[in-house]
């Protein structure tokens, strides 16, 4: 379920005029040609004088004198990813998985009763969050290669720890069985062609 922010009217007046003062700043504005531009455009001397059109209009005008907007972080991607090499590990398995942050976070919070993935200090935390989702990872794959044999997944797992290396083991080995059933396949499929 998609969250959403509720915009107050002074909130977006605020945004607005902040987005003004940047723009002006980018495009190195001193205070009388910024308030020339905001006449020139709105016929009032101060951003703080316009209604929400006005203000619409001089932030498109300083877009198109080549003002940049701010540029906005992607919604739930940690923006530490570059300090914490660990934390692109456990993003190559959510993305793997396709499952959002929100996962990791439940996870950590399950784990360690800590709020966000992100928020991890030790390696060690963040190394479960790891083996975690590596083992979910196998079970999802040990899952589809169930399907592909026609077996139950039930059956297969049961007693196997969740342990990501027993998984492992388990998945190695349906995946030997299937390369073989399809080799057995393809070659009762070819005798049958020759007979």
């Amino acid at each position: 379920m998609a969250r959403h922010q509720v915009i107050l009217p002074g909130d977006k007046r605020k945004r607005d005029l902040a987005a003004i003062h940047a723009g002006a700043k980018q495009l190195n504005l001193d205070e009388d040609t910024r308030r020339d531009l905001i006449e020139r455009v709105t016929g009032h001397r101060s951003a703080g004088q316009l209604d929400d059109a006005g203000r619409a209009a001089v932030i498109a005008e300083m877009k198109r004198l080549g003002a940049l907007p701010p540029i906005r972080r992607q919604r739930g991607k940690p923006r530490n990813m570059d300090v914490r090499p660990m934390l692109t590990r456990i993003e190559q398995l959510l993305t793997a998985m396709q499952l959002p942050w929100g996962y990791a976070d439940r996870l950590a919070q399950h784990m360690y009763k800590i709020e966000r993935c992100t928020w991890l200090k030790t390696r060690q935390q963040l190394a479960g969050v790891i083996a975690a989702l590596d083992a979910e990872f196998h079970r999802q794959r040990i899952g589809e290669l169930c399907k592909a044999l026609g077996l139950d997944v039930d059956v297969v797992l049961h007693g196997v720890r969740s342990d990501r290396l027993e998984l492992a083991r388990v998945y190695k080995s349906l995946s030997e069985r299937l390369l073989f059933e399809k080799a057995v396949n393809a070659l009762t499929a070819q005798g049958g062609e020759s007979g």
